[in-house]
């Protein structure tokens, strides 16, 4: 069942292809399967700024929120996975 969030995402991203991306972890509620995790890992960076906004959103929180209030909770594991792989890049060594 997907979730009609086109206003929401106005305020996180106005990147087609990173609206998409919301769309779906929103729609993921608690659980986001590895395909989507994966999916969001390996998006661009433009993601990024997104999930800060989400996680800095205090209505996306909340229980009657699209995504039930789990997204800022996928938005903080995601950017800190995003950050270690980041991190482990080997173009990134001296």
């Amino acid at each position: 069942m997907a979730v009609d969030l086109a206003v929401d995402l106005d305020k996180y991203t106005d990147d087609p292809t990173i609206r998409e991306l919301l769309e779906l972890l929103f729609d993921a509620g608690e659980h986001l399967t590895p395909e989507l995790q994966k999916t969001l890992l390996d998006a661009d960076a433009a993601l990024d700024d997104a999930l800060r906004a989400i996680l800095n959103d205090p209505q996306s929180a909340y229980v009657g929120a699209p995504g039930q209030g789990w997204a800022p909770l996928h938005a903080a594991t995601l950017l800190a996975a995003r950050r270690a792989k980041d991190d482990n890049d080997p173009r990134l060594a001296s």
